[in-house]
């Protein structure tokens, strides 16, 4: 009885096909989990990490009633400032386009009904590699908090 088998060339080259194969596959499942980069030059510096630049960020925030302003004291431009609503279990979140440079002022209406604590988040906008704008809500250090 005569057995036939694969050719040594056709089962390499099917090895080769299946190894690159995965590869593609876990670069691609990989990618999910690392974000490009973000960055953000300051009155036309060199780029910088967004998060680096969040600790030059300085703006007084005042609450009165429903009417938030904001006043940019920092050299870094606001693009928006995000609002967050606490009372009791409820968190909500509303973010309002300010694009303040430095020393301009903006205000705002927001709904205080029900909340317990209105925090002010500022929101930069920074470039990636791919020249796609991203936005990027600086850490809770950088809030200004409000207990009502």
């Amino acid at each position: 009885m005569r057995k036939k088998a694969v050719s040594p060339v056709i089962a390499t080259t099917l090895l080769v096909l299946i190894v690159l194969v995965l590869a593609a596959i876990i670069i691609l499942f990989a990618r999910g989990f690392v974000s490009e980069a973000v960055t953000k030059s300051i009155r036309g510096g060199p780029q910088q990490a967004i998060e680096q630049v969040c600790d030059e960020v300085s703006f007084d925030a005042s609450l009165s009633g429903s009417e938030v302003s904001i006043v940019n004291r920092g050299d870094v431009a606001i693009y928006k400032i995000g609002a967050q609503k606490v009372g009791g279990p409820d968190v909500t979140i509303n973010e309002y386009e300010v694009n303040l440079l430095s020393g301009e002022t903006s205000s705002f209406t927001i709904d205080t009904t029900g909340a317990d604590e209105i925090n002010i988040i500022p929101i930069l906008l920074g470039g990636t590699e791919g020249g796609e704008l991203q936005q990027y809500s600086c850490p809770k250090r950088f809030w200004q908090v409000f207990v009502l």
